[in-house]
Order: structure tokens, then C-alpha cells, then sequence
């Protein structure tokens, strides 16, 4: 209420609504936990955002840059389910070799062609229609 007075008064600098802030806090916060997922370029991770707000435009742009172009909104639970346990089979790297677990290198390999990646995943509720 106090920011929507102050932006009713006018002034020179813009100012947030009430709405506005809480909704740029909302922002800054899942981008944190985003971060708390994928921490560095080899890291992969699955976020579920399990609320039908994510399926704005104007709601996605409030997640970082990088993370926009993975997001994947479906409608039914089955599908988000189906969807994680592809992404993680696909990115999972495959069990350690015996010849890999006695080598004395415990460092990566600079030549690795692995980056890091997400998948956003947005669930949105289906409103039926009909009589």
C-alpha cells in the first residue's frame, strides 16, 4: 500500500507498485534457487515450477537469460514425469568403468565436451469447458 501511494504522488524517479515489487522479489528468489541447482558448467539439474503462472510470457521473463530458451510447460503431471526421466537419461553420465576407478587421476579431463544444462519445467492447470 505504502509503494502504491508513493507511485499515485508522482516524482521524478519511477517507482514500483506494491505488485510490482513483490513480483520482482518473487524473481530475484526463484533465480536464486536456480542457481542453487546448476552451480557450474558441467552441472544439470531438473526445476519443476509447479504453478500455472509460469506459462506467461511475463512471469518466464523474469528468469534469467540463459535459463529462457529450456523452459517446457506441460499440462498433465505424466508429462512432466516423462519429460524429467528423459532429460535425465539423456544427460546422466554412464556408470564409472573398472579401468576409470583404479586410474590415480582424480581430475577431469580438460578435452570434455560436456556444458551445463536444465530443464525449467512449468505445470500448468487445464481449465475444462463444456456444459
Amino acid at each position: 500500500q505504502f509503494l502504491d501511494e508513493l507511485v499515485e504522488q508522482g516524482g521524478s524517479k519511477k517507482k514500483l507498485t506494491g505488485s510490482e515489487w513483490y513480483t520482482q522479489q518473487a524473481g530475484r528468489a526463484i533465480n536464486q534457487a536456480v542457481g542453487r541447482v546448476i552451480r557450474h558448467r558441467h552441472d544439470y539439474g531438473a526445476i519443476i515450477l509447479a504453478d500455472e503462472r509460469f506459462q506467461n510470457n511475463s512471469n518466464q521473463s523474469q528468469l534469467s537469460r540463459w535459463i529462457r530458451p529450456h523452459i517446457k510447460v506441460y499440462s498433465r503431471f505424466g508429462e512432466v514425469m516423462s519429460g524429467v526421466s528423459q532429460f535425465f537419461k539423456k544427460l546422466s553420465p554412464s556408470p564409472p568403468s573398472s579401468s576409470s576407478l583404479s586410474s590415480s587421476s582424480s581430475t577431469p579431463s580438460s578435452s570434455s565436451s560436456s556444458t551445463s544444462s536444465s530443464g525449467i519445467i512449468s505445470l500448468t492447470r487445464t481449465t475444462a469447458t463444456g456444459s
